[in-house]
């Protein structure tokens, strides 16, 4: 079944998905390993790399790109031009996150038919 979960996952999957606090990437073993069981694939993201921020502008700030979308590979494969675009972080600790999803098998219509 084409299954597509997107969210909040609370959990980075690399070292560079942050900036700033620990380097120590908690229960990063844990989400890769139930990942692969249920065989997700990542859908690319375009736009700002960090989609939270702890908003500690007097002690030590913290981005951490924490929303993910996986697909299974039947849903990628029947969608796979879509991609997540980040906004910027502007009036809370998460960025607006916005899944584009494009078909693969997108038919183009004609408006009108001419008959001779």
């Amino acid at each position: 079944m084409p299954t597509l979960p997107i969210g909040d996952f609370n959990q980075i999957k690399h070292a560079f998905d942050k900036f700033g606090g620990t380097t120590r990437i908690k229960g990063w073993d844990t989400f890769s390993q139930w990942k692969m069981e249920i065989a997700l694939l990542n859908i690319p993201f375009v736009g700002s790399k960090f989609a939270w921020s702890n908003n500690q502008f007097q002690g030590e700030l913290i981005f951490e790109r924490l929303d993910h979308p996986y697909s299974t590979p039947n849903w990628l494969d029947a969608f796979n031009g879509s991609y997540l675009f980040n906004f910027p972080i502007l009036c809370s600790d998460h960025g607006l996150v916005m899944l584009h999803v494009e078909s693969r098998h997108h038919l183009r219509g004609t408006p009108y038919k001419l008959e001779v």
